[in-house]
């Protein structure tokens, strides 16, 4: 017989798969992944290649809302009580989360330090442009032992073909700065490089930069693909530009090879094999609940 749940607010309901955790605690360990998105897809930037920036404008969507101060206790209460693993670990995401301002993240992290389990390791990390990262944030983020990703597309020339501002303005020399800042106060930090087919031809320049120039030690590369046509649209492999050897010391910073090498051709080679996603991961905005990463 299927079991149903009482929800405070209505009848009885049949529980479908997101009600298992809750279920769940007491038989075994839960663990799962929560990317929130405390601005929606509201941004600073206006990046070509963007797909996100267009849901504001979705029919019978969200359009631009914050999330409300309610619906955040709501989502860190929630998530705290239903995660049994050792850590909770809760993304900022957007859109740029950094446009609600450190008043929002010092209300999080307190919500965080009263709703923790005894016991349960609570991790944050933020992903973004890093164009508003000034000195004062970088003192709440290694107060509060939060991990950044930083949004960077290589050298000045390949970042601002595509990530400029709004009044269409490079923003190279900003995430440059942020990087700088965040280096000086000891805030961990690792690069997100959206392939494109201009920075694709480029991967030696582009890992090099990363690497060398920007002292990232870990990479993550995303490619940048039309929604139809995969093996056409994606950006293509250039020829000529072999990727570093296993033994090599160039294919270092600390990621394994294989795993590099593969995300390497899978962005630049059409191939999706190696594709990073997670079953046990969904987005959290204001308005329209978790939706599960696809």
């Amino acid at each position: 017989m299927k079991p149903f749940v009482i929800d405070s607010n209505g009848p009885p309901r049949p529980a479908d798969k997101y009600d298992a955790p809750r279920y769940m605690a007491d038989k075994s360990t839960v663990g799962f992944h929560v990317m929130i998105k405390p601005a929606g897809s509201a941004c600073n930037l206006n990046c070509t290649y963007c797909f996100y920036l267009s849901k504001a404008t979705l029919p019978n969507g969200p359009g631009l809302r914050n999330m409300s101060d309610e619906t955040l206790e709501l989502l860190i209460r929630s998530y705290i009580r239903d995660v049994t693993a050792s850590d909770v670990v809760f993304t900022w995401q957007g859109g740029e989360p950094t446009l609600r301002g450190l008043d929002f993240f010092r209300k999080a992290v307190a919500l965080q330090k009263k709703y923790a389990k005894p016991g349960q390791e609570i991790l944050n990390d933020l992903q973004t442009n890093g164009t508003l990262i000034d000195e004062q944030w970088c003192r709440f983020l290694k107060k509060n032992d939060f991990l950044v990703g930083l949004s960077i597309d290589g050298p000045e020339s390949l970042h601002d073909a595509f990530r400029k501002t709004k009044d269409g303005l490079p923003t190279f020399h900003k995430v440059l700065r942020a990087a700088g800042l965040l280096r000086r106060f000891g805030v961990p930090f690792n690069t997100l490089t959206s392939v494109n087919r201009m920075n694709a031809a480029y991967p030696l320049e582009v890992y090099r930069f990363l690497r060398k120039e920007l002292g990232s030690t870990q990479i993550q590369f995303s490619p940048v693909v039309e929604p139809k046509g995969f093996e056409l649209a994606a950006p293509r492999w250039k020829e000529g530009f072999p990727l570093p050897g296993k033994d090599e010391r160039r294919a270092r910073p600390q990621l394994p090879l294989p795993r590099a090498e593969g995300v390497l051709r899978a962005c630049t080679a059409g191939s999706g094999e190696n594709c990073c996603r997670s079953e046990a991961a969904a987005d959290q905005e204001e308005s329209v609940g978790l939706n599960p990463c696809r």
